[in-house]
């Protein structure tokens, strides 16, 4: 589909004449007429407009044009490099398949997870399209994304925010960081994550909100002490479909370190109940080693990354 095609398909969305648009965006009608057959081709501030007053993404308009099944195998072909996606036969249907536990992923998961949910939501088949309302989603897709991650960030900060207002505003030290992960119970911290390089960890955002955790709140509280010394920690929000996440990325390679210890520590919590009194005792032991191996500085290593 052209550029012309989806201001056109937007535009009766919308119930708006091509007069109409062209008075809103400063352009005659003649002009509109020229984009929505591919006469004309609108540079990118012009796209700007025409997605405010269509009320959609930028995106919703770009340039993606598949005029045929060649070009939509060239996409799934783009797609099979970038997500290591394959494709399966069964049951008489024909599936591409994304590996959800693949984290490096995890934006594309999130998407797809999300607009499955809309499907079923909205009972999108071929007998119940829905058109108007699906169609009025997708062309909004980018922008609603953005807010279920951002609602979801908001509602874990509020949960938790009692108990950071009630901390003192220095509270953390060096070794407070390895601790507050110790500290997690089993369900809580689920995963760890590299993105683009550097480490993360990734915690279970309904279980967050369901219950309360003492243990995720000293971990925010470590958060804060890091954030004051000048770290800036990047959240994120994952959705596989079955669980939402939120994730916390660290700038600072070193920090690989406490991940090796946050997977050692994630495998423990999962198979402990099966451990012997003696086992766990040994585990213990285990941690104190770590946290002489993994502990950083963490104020040496934030000032020493402010510095390059």
């Amino acid at each position: 589909m052209t550029i012309g095609d989806k201001i056109r398909k937007y535009r009766n969305l919308r119930g708006i004449t091509q007069e109409e648009l062209g008075k809103r965006v400063g352009l005659p009608r003649d002009r509109i007429r020229q984009y929505e057959t591919n006469v004309r081709s609108p540079k990118p501030d012009l796209l700007k407009k025409f997605a405010e007053q269509l009320n959609v993404d930028v995106a919703a308009l770009s340039d993606v044009d598949i005029r045929d099944e060649e070009d939509l195998m060239h996409v799934f072909f783009d797609a099979e490099e970038k997500y290591d996606i394959d494709i399966v036969k069964k049951d008489g249907q024909t599936m591409l398949v994304f590996n959800d536990e693949d984290m490096s992923h995890s934006v594309i998961i999130t998407y797809l997870s999300l607009w499955c949910d809309k499907r079923r939501t909205l009972g999108i088949n071929k007998d119940n399209p829905k058109r108007d309302e699906y169609i009025d989603w997708q062309g909004q897709f980018g922008s609603q994304a953005e807010n279920f991650k951002a609602e979801m960030k908001a509602r874990i900060d509020k949960k938790y925010k009692p108990y950071l207002d009630s901390a003192p505003k220095n509270a953390g030290s060096k070794s407070s960081l390895i601790h507050a992960i110790k500290k997690q119970e089993p369900g809580y911290l689920i995963d760890t994550i590299y993105s683009n390089g550097l480490p993360g960890l990734v915690f279970n955002a309904d279980k967050l909100l369901a219950e309360e955790s003492e243990a995720f709140a000293d971990f925010l509280i470590m958060l804060r002490y890091m954030e004051s010394l000048g770290a800036e920690i990047t959240k994120d929000i994952i959705y596989d479909g079955n669980m939402v996440k939120i994730v916390y990325i660290f700038p600072y390679p070193e920090f690989s370190a406490i991940c090796n210890f946050a997977d050692e520590l994630i495998a423990y919590n999962k198979d402990k109940d099966s451990y012997s009194s003696l086992a766990k005792e040994e585990f213990e032991k285990h941690f104190e080693a770590s946290v002489k191996t993994y502990d950083l500085d963490i104020k040496d290593v934030i000032q020493h990354h402010k510095k390059k």
